[in-house]
């Protein structure tokens, strides 16, 4: 199912695994902060108890502490996670095993090109997935297909990386560096991501920004100071993190969350003459 012409496709994504293997991105204390923020976020925004869920990004998973899909699974077991990598998708389930969090399924496809029915879906929690493209017509399609696959009314809980964070600007000149252990493709503000959501069937019910660390720098601290006493910094760590966090609760968190994350519902049609898209690069 997945697009062959694609640059950063499966094989691309398989070679970033086997090239992190045994060396996350992370360290344990920024992992277990973002996986509570996106468990929080799931939970705040919509009833995981039942239905099926798709997740549509299983990189976490696979190699990170930052997961929480295994975490999902423990109260509903009618979850699909899948990833455009067959190697990331076998990983993950590899690992659940291991969580002892077995009971979802895992599938190996495109979130452009998805294999589900129509209407097939009610939840889905799409993280930091759709800014790995080249093209914005690409999160288009994305948006589209998940669209398609949801049932009316289904709800869609998608985070990308904020293009309106103050660091964003370093953030891109470190990717162009070649510092970021994978490919950063395009994003949106919070406006562009609420329109892009409106103009392809949604009904935005939702917005914030999470995660408020100033990218390098809080990881540069934490990281010396776990590896100088993580019994005795490691408490300060989390409290220092958590106060971070409530800057969610700021009108100025758009400047300062790394993601934004939107929840929508999918409407029960498309408008007859839909607003112009936002252009692609």
């Amino acid at each position: 199912m997945a697009i062959k012409d694609d640059r950063y496709g499966a094989e691309y994504w398989s070679g970033v695994a086997r090239g992190m293997e045994g060396r996350y991105h992370l360290n344990e204390l920024l992992c277990e902060q973002k996986k509570n923020i996106n468990i929080d976020l799931v939970r705040r925004w919509a009833d995981i108890s039942g239905g099926r869920i798709l997740k549509t990004d299983l990189f976490e998973e696979a190699l990170g502490q930052d997961q929480f899909l295994f975490d999902l699974t423990g109260t509903n077991g009618n979850i699909i996670g899948m990833d455009i990598s067959h190697e990331i998708a076998a990983r993950a389930k590899e690992r659940s095993r291991r969580y002892g969090s077995d009971r979802g399924e895992y599938v190996c496809c495109d979130v452009r090109r998805l294999p589900f029915k129509t209407g097939s879906i009610d939840i889905v929690i799409s993280n930091s997935t759709l800014d790995h493209f080249r093209r914005t017509t690409d999160i288009t399609t994305a948006l589209q297909e998940l669209r398609r696959v949801l049932t009316t009314g289904g709800t869609l809980i998608v985070t990308m990386i904020n293009k309106g964070n103050l660091t964003e600007p370093l953030f891109r000149l470190w990717i162009s560096l070649g510092l970021l252990p994978f490919f950063g493709g395009k994003t949106y503000s919070i406006k562009e991501l609420k329109r892009a959501l409106e103009e392809n069937g949604f009904e935005v019910r939702g917005a914030t920004a999470v995660l408020h660390n100033p990218r390098l720098i809080v990881r540069i601290i934490v990281d010396f100071l776990h590896r100088l006493d993580a019994r005795r910094f490691d408490p300060w760590s989390r409290k220092g993190l958590a106060f971070l966090d409530t800057l969610e609760n700021k009108r100025t968190k758009y400047l300062t969350g790394i993601f934004i994350a939107v929840k929508a519902v999918k409407r029960e049609k498309l408008s007859a003459f839909p607003a112009p898209g936002i252009a692609s690069d």
